[in-house]
């Protein structure tokens, strides 16, 4: 029975963690850099957008996510590239409130590797590339310090930065933000921890029996 006992724990115990490590939500400020009215399909809700206004949203995926093979070209391909599921976006932009995105979001990750630069930089790309003719939401910078990724597993911890954002219809960029900062992972919900913490409840009840 001890025996028995003490293998759930540890399985239970496994569970918990991996369920606490697997959604991320990260938190974020920034301001406007650019505001293109012209842009395709720039949503008339964002026409009193100006320079300066302040950006602030939260981006949350699984970071379980997993790695594919798809190649969309250069730099893309000089990274790892995962399919982020469980992803969504929320901005505000000044006063206006975007309708959040959820799906899967392609992610890019660098470590040490030829991008934007002739010279090795880490870089950081949040960005749904494939779905052309829709509202897109960029996330990241191919320009980090080396220091930013020791490899190229996606963050499952504070995000480096600093970081840009980008809103468009992929056919042209409605708003870019400043650098944004102000990253914070917030705690996840319990999901299979919670239930893993009642069932280990219920196996000590019943050991005190």
């Amino acid at each position: 029975m001890k025996a028995a006992i003490r293998a759930a724990v540890l399985v239970l115990a496994a569970l918990a963690t991996r369920a606490l490590a697997t959604p991320v939500t990260y938190q974020f400020t920034g301001d406007v850099l650019h505001v293109n009215p012209a842009a395709a399909g720039f949503p008339a809700a964002l026409a009193g957008v100006q320079t300066g206004d302040p950006i602030t949203g939260t981006f949350t995926y699984d970071t379980a996510s997993p790695v594919t093979p798809t190649s969309f070209g250069s730099p893309y391909d000089a990274g790892t590239h995962y399919a982020l599921t469980n992803a969504s976006f929320s901005f505000t932009i000044g006063s206006v409130t975007l309708d959040t995105w959820t799906g899967t979001l392609d992610a890019f990750v660098w470590n040490d590797k030829l991008t934007t630069t002739a010279t090795p930089t880490d870089g950081l790309l949040f960005a749904s590339v494939t779905t052309p003719g829709s509202a897109q939401f960029r996330l990241g910078n191919l320009i980090l310090p080396t220091s930013a990724f020791s490899n190229e597993a996606l963050p499952s911890a504070d995000l480096p930065g600093p970081f840009l954002v980008s809103i468009s219809s992929g056919n042209g960029v409605w708003v870019d933000s400043n650098l944004i900062s102000g990253f914070a992972t917030v705690t996840p919900e319990p999901g299979v921890a919670g239930v893993g913490l009642l069932a280990l409840a219920s196996l000590a009840r019943r050991r005190v029996k």
